[in-house]
């Protein structure tokens, strides 16, 4: 299992109410689930607040996001002593900043809030986090009814963050419940060059199939030692095509 050591949460400024308000059913789901990967982790906790700069009373707001989170969002990580940061400037970038320098090993934030129907989508924030934070960021959803079974896709390649990807999945699957699957995607580095020296087709095909029970061990390999500890044996899928598409897919 994937052991975490430190959480941070960001919470955005206008989803946290008003002083003696209930927390929004969203932001109440997004904190109850980094809750529980806490409480199962047992990881310290880091809650932050990236306001907007310029307002021209940055203390002021600083001070009453604080109160807001210390009324608001302490409580649900009841055990947990947390830590509470208010900071200004652009959202992704305070975060990334506190990620390197405090060492988080996971980032849980919450999906944008938009129009009726679209709660899940991703907003901007989020997806530079995904693109640029150096540790895993877990988007919560902000639909707060179950939308299907709960399904862990490990999309992999053959490299050294193999191990850190099925690592985290298993851990999530074993937190949340649901299915595991892994998919690969296998390159065939060589396959160019063979064809273009002209060798024969069944060597090409032989290369390929070396390539896929190669990879199809080294996952094995990972995974089944996981799987053992978890008691969730994940359903491994190779697929032939772009990686992307067939993650998509």
């Amino acid at each position: 299992m994937k052991d975490f050591k430190s959480l941070l949460v960001a919470v955005e400024p206008d989803h946290l109410p008003p002083p003696g308000s209930a927390l929004p059913p969203e932001l109440a789901s997004q904190l109850e689930g980094a809750a529980r990967l806490a409480a199962h982790s047992g990881c310290g906790v880091t809650v932050m607040c990236v306001a907007p700069e310029g307002s021209g009373a940055d203390d002021l707001v600083a001070e009453a996001l604080h109160a807001r989170l210390v009324e608001h969002v302490v409580p649900v990580f009841e055990g947990h002593d947390v830590a509470l940061r208010v900071v200004h400037g652009r959202p992704f970038l305070e975060i990334i900043r506190q990620v390197l320098r405090a060492g988080h090993d996971i980032l849980a934030l919450g999906a944008r809030l938009g129009r009726p129907g679209a709660e899940h989508v991703v907003g901007s924030t989020a997806i530079q986090l995904i693109r640029k934070c150096p540790c895993p960021v877990w988007v919560a959803s902000r639909r707060t009814k179950p939308i299907g079974p709960r399904v862990v896709l490990s999309a992999v390649a053959l490299h050294e963050s193999t191990r850190t990807i099925l690592e985290l999945s298993a851990s999530l699957v074993a937190l949340r419940g649901g299915e595991w699957h892994v998919l690969h995607v296998p390159e065939y580095v060589h396959e160019g060059g063979m064809r273009l020296r002209g060798t024969p087709a069944d060597e090409i095909q032989a290369y390929e199939k070396s390539c896929r029970d190669e990879a199809f061990a080294s996952i094995h390999a990972l995974a089944d030692p996981l799987a053992a500890e978890t008691g969730v044996t994940p359903k491994l899928w190779m697929a032939e095509g772009i990686a992307h598409e067939q993650i998509a897919e």
